[in-house]
């Protein structure tokens, strides 16, 4: 089923009408019409099967979806904040996108010394376009909130006593660390530094703030390599932990 994003959908809703962008894509590109059935995204945990009910072909713009089911999904855990220096503008989609799709509950760009880019408020607010197409690509009913670029100082204010920074190579000569044990973390972070590295303050800093360093593999890693290998790191180490049922005792 092709997904589309659907900020009006509700767990409770009969029907709704794809945005126009959204309607433009379904009638024009993808060639749907009257009784196909589509999988819609309200962005914030609200997932449906529908069919389209009602299909303008004249002007395409207007298109009508009836719900066959809708479910309100919960948020995934670990909640992950992902706080990044980002890279040039032809490498951060692929950033968003590796987000996106990995589940990532936040993405704060952050201003780091030795950034190459430095987005404003209209820079990351495309980004937004990035987050729906991934998120329709994988299904995901959970956009992560894209934040205002904040300087490295007011972000580690910000983040909370768990997390990880990376990808921080081996010294060399040196065995990469041991794996991280698995913990039921829900609330953790990632920060990813720029593609000069982070600041020697920068890496005291969150030494002293007691987030843990991250490395994957030997070798110095792409900001958009980094991300969705650390973020599937994370993802596995700090996933719930499943409860051990207890078994009673019969006398």
């Amino acid at each position: 089923m092709h997904g589309f994003y659907s900020p009006k959908l509700t767990p409770s809703g009969r029907e709704v009408h794809l945005p126009a962008d959204e309607s433009r894509h379904a009638i024009q590109v993808l060639r749907l019409g009257v009784g196909d059935q589509v999988l819609l995204l309200n962005g914030h945990g609200v997932r449906a099967e529908a069919v389209l009910d009602a299909v303008d072909y004249r002007r395409h713009t207007a298109t009508t979806c009836r719900i066959l089911q809708a479910v309100a999904v919960p948020r995934p855990l670990p909640h992950i904040t992902l706080f990044i220096a980002p890279p040039k503008s032809k490498n951060i989609d692929a950033v968003i996108r590796a987000a996106t799709e990995l589940g990532a509950a936040a993405i704060v760009p952050v201003l780091c010394r030795f950034g190459v880019a430095k987005p404003d408020l209209d820079t990351t607010a495309n980004w937004t376009r990035t987050v729906i197409a991934a998120a329709k690509q994988s299904h995901n009913p959970w956009f992560p909130e894209i934040k205002a670029p904040i300087t490295f100082t007011d972000a580690l204010k910000t983040a909370g006593a768990h997390g990880f920074f990376g990808a921080v190579p081996p010294p060399a000569g040196a065995p990469c660390p041991a794996a991280l044990t698995a913990t039921d973390q829900q609330q953790t972070s990632l920060w990813i530094g720029p593609e000069g590295g982070l600041a020697p303050e920068e890496l005291s800093a969150l030494n002293a703030k007691g987030l843990q360093p991250l490395t994957v593999g030997q070798w110095i890693l792409r900001v958009e390599t980094a991300v969705p290998a650390l973020l599937a790191v994370v993802l596995d180490r700090c996933r719930p932990l499943p409860t051990t049922p207890t078994r009673d005792t019969v006398g």
